[in-house]
């Protein structure tokens, strides 16, 4: 993979990564509970 990528694929991976983590953790806590 690429060290230097374009600003916006940036922002779209780090607003992946955001979901995915929101994700999880609402995954979570729905197993915790």
């Amino acid at each position: 993979m690429d060290a230097v990528l374009p600003e916006g694929y940036q922002l779209l991976i780090q607003k992946v990564s955001m979901a995915v983590g929101t994700l999880v953790v609402s995954a979570f806590a729905s197993y915790c509970h």
